[in-house]
């Protein structure tokens, strides 16, 4: 997950890489940008790839800093939201390297995914250096509840199409082995990327310890589609999710 692989992966980015707001199935992310949207506020998009939430931030607040390590990704933001109040930068997360700004709020969507725990720190600590003393930071993440939740979901599509509970579950543990990394540290196949992912818990404990304290935490759902191709339509309510949590910077201790 270098410059190189994101520079060549912008054209496709769209199509692998699910989209937040279009996809949020009772849309809890836009009532929460609804509830913090102010004219006077200054606000960053930490890792915003090709852009696709700036469409909703720069009407909603004073200035938007755009930001990613990714050049050709910013290039693909910027041809496609031409709002004024818009400033793109290039930055390497994973360095000390400070940022020219403070934001009122900070958004990381998708982006503290890195596989490499080293690398997700660094990526937090630059999203805090990004963030006024106080500020608010809105952190968005793949949950790894949701993932063991779509196995035993499937475990229940082969039972109604006849299969044995047994048999179902073998299969399921096969599929499990194939495309889960690490089953202790949530690293999981997603788009064929190694992808982190999250429980509640330690979402929550990562933030407390590295100098924010956790407001809320809320689930984003979206459809069975974006799990399975033709997903039978009783496969309802509850729905895979995302975790969505609203963190407000600290002083540390």
């Amino acid at each position: 997950m270098d410059n190189n692989y994101w520079n060549s992966f912008s054209r496709k980015y769209t199509d692998n890489v699910l989209q937040i707001v279009e996809r949020d199935l009772k849309e809890v992310f836009k009532k929460e940008l609804n509830a913090l949207a102010n004219p006077r506020l200054k606000v960053a998009d930490l890792g915003c790839g090709p852009g696709s939430l700036l469409k909703h931030l720069a009407p909603r607040f004073k200035k938007v800093y755009a930001v990613d390590f990714a050049e050709d990704l910013l290039k693909l933001a910027q041809t496609t939201n031409p709002f004024s109040n818009i400033e793109y930068l290039c930055h390497d997360f994973h360095t000390k390297k400070g940022f020219p700004f403070k934001a009122d709020i900070s958004f990381c969507v998708n982006a503290l995914i890195n596989p490499a725990y080293k690398k997700r720190l660094a990526m937090l600590r630059s999203v805090r250096r990004a963030t006024k003393p106080s500020g608010k930071s809105i952190f968005i993440v793949p949950a790894y509840e949701s993932i063991i939740y779509v196995y035993q979901a499937m475990i229940r599509v082969d039972m109604r199409y006849g299969a044995s509970r047994t048999k179902g579950v073998k299969v399921m543990d096969r599929l499990f082995q194939k495309d889960v990394f690490s089953a202790v540290d949530a690293i999981v196949n997603i788009g064929g990327t190694p992808t982190k992912c999250f429980t509640r818990e330690e979402l929550a404990v990562f933030l407390s310890e590295n100098g924010y304290k956790v407001i809320d935490i809320k689930k984003i759902e979206y459809s069975w589609e974006e799990e399975a191709d033709n997903p039978p339509k009783w496969l309802g309510n509850p729905y895979p999710w995302d975790w969505m949590i609203v963190a407000q910077k600290v002083e540390k201790r």
